[in-house]
C-alpha cells in the first residue's frame, strides 16, 4: 500500500459553509490521522477502488486560481466529461440520444469504421492486428435500444482510450482515472508531462465496485480479443469513468511539483464531517450540500449535468436550468 498523504508537506482544507469565498487553513493532527485512516480503508475495502486523476492547468496563474477560486465549485459540482460543454457534435459521438433505433445502428456502424481506422493506423511495431468484423453490425439489428447504447459506449471507450482522435478527444463523455499500487506515480506522470510549468494535480476519487458506469482498460482489451483484435497492454492501468466524477467520492486534492508534494487539499465537506464526529459512509459518500450547484456548473462552462439517486445504480443527464433528463446507458455488462 502506498500511502503518499503521508509523504506531503501539510494538509489543508476550508469551512465549506462561509459563502462562495474561502480561506485555506492548515489542519490539525487529528484530522489528517482520520483522514489517512480512511484513506487506509479504502485502500483495503474490495468493495472500493481508490483511483487517481493526474491534471493540470495551462500557466502558472490558472495553477494558483484553481486553488484560490474553484475549489468551492469543484468540491461542489466535481469534474465532468468534456461532452458536457456546450459544443456542438454529431450524433455519432453523443451518448445520449431519442432512441431512434436506426439512428443508433447508423451511430454505430459509423464508430466501428473509426475503430478499425485507429488500428489499421497503428505502427507495425506496436503489435496491434486485427478488426471489428464488418458483420457484427448485422448481429445487433435485433437488439434492443438498450442493448444498443451499451455498444456505442463500448466503442466510444475505446476512442478515448485510443487518444488520437482530434474530433473525439474534445467531446468525448469519459474522463480517465488510474488505480492499483502504482497509482500515484502514474497520475503525477500524466499531471506533470501535460504542464507546462511544472506544476499539477492530482484528484483521489473512490469508485464503488458495483457501480455499473466506469470501465477498466484491461477489460476493454480482452472484449477486443473476442473481436480478433490485439489491442495495447493496460501500462497505465486506466479506469474510464462515463460522464465525470461526483464530488461526494472526491476525497481531495494533491498539488505536486517535480520533486514534492507541497500540500494536500481536504474535500471541506469531508472535513466538516471529521470536525464534527460524523462517520464517512463510504456507500453513501461525502454529504455535500449542493444549493449553489447550477450557478457554480455555469461558472465552470458545463451546459449539463449527471446525477443519480441514492441507492439506485441508474444515471441520469439534465441540461442546466431545465428539468427534463436522459438516463444514461450503461457499457457491456461483459466489460
Amino acid at each position: 500500500m502506498d500511502n503518499r498523504l503521508l509523504k506531503v508537506k501539510k494538509i489543508y482544507s476550508f469551512d465549506p459553509t462561509s459563502s462562495s469565498t474561502y480561506k485555506l487553513r492548515e489542519v490539525n493532527k487529528c484530522v489528517v490521522d482520520k483522514l489517512i485512516a480512511y484513506y487506509n480503508q479504502l485502500e483495503k475495502d474490495k468493495d472500493y477502488i481508490l483511483c487517481l486523476r493526474g491534471d493540470s492547468r495551462k500557466n502558472k496563474s490558472k495553477h494558483e486560481i484553481f486553488f484560490k477560486n474553484e475549489l468551492m465549485k469543484i468540491f461542489i459540482v466535481g469534474q465532468k466529461a468534456k461532452s458536457f460543454l456546450p459544443n456542438s457534435s454529431s450524433s455519432k459521438y453523443q451518448h445520449i440520444s431519442d432512441g431512434n433505433k436506426n439512428q443508433l445502428l447508423y451511430d454505430i456502424n459509423r464508430l466501428i469504421d473509426e475503430v478499425n481506422n485507429e488500428i489499421s493506423a497503428r505502427p507495425k511495431s506496436h503489435n496491434i492486428s486485427g478488426q471489428i468484423p464488418n458483420d457484427f453490425i448485422k448481429s445487433l439489428e435485433k437488439v434492443k435500444c438498450q442493448e444498443l447504447y451499451r455498444w456505442k459506449i463500448f466503442f466510444l471507450s475505446f476512442l478515448h482510450n485510443s487518444g488520437k482522435n482530434k474530433s473525439f478527444s474534445g467531446v468525448s463523455p469519459i474522463i480517465s482515472l488510474t488505480y492499483g499500487y502504482n497509482k500515484y506515480v502514474t497520475a503525477r506522470k500524466f499531471a506533470l508531462s501535460r504542464s507546462k510549468i511544472s506544476k499539477g494535480i492530482i484528484f483521489l476519487y473512490y469508485l464503488n465496485t458495483n457501480w455499473p458506469y466506469f470501465i477498466k482498460s484491461k477489460n476493454l482489451a480482452r472484449k477486443l480479443k473476442d473481436f480478433g483484435v490485439n489491442w495495447y497492454n493496460d501500462i497505465n492501468t486506466e479506469i474510464m469513468l462515463i460522464n465525470g466524477m461526483y464530488p461526494h467520492h472526491l476525497v481531495g486534492i494533491f498539488e505536486v511539483l517535480p520533486y514534492s508534494n507541497p500540500r494536500f487539499i481536504i474535500n471541506p465537506w469531508l472535513y466538516k464531517m471529521i470536525l464534527n464526529s460524523e462517520v464517512f459512509d463510504f456507500e453513501k459518500g461525502i454529504k455535500v450540500n449542493q444549493e449553489h450547484f447550477e450557478n457554480f456548473a455555469i461558472q465552470m462552462g458545463y451546459a449539463q449535468y449527471f446525477f443519480n439517486y441514492f441507492n439506485e445504480q441508474n444515471q441520469y443527464i439534465s441540461t442546466i436550468n431545465q428539468t427534463n433528463y436522459n438516463k444514461t446507458p450503461k457499457p457491456p455488462q461483459s466489460v
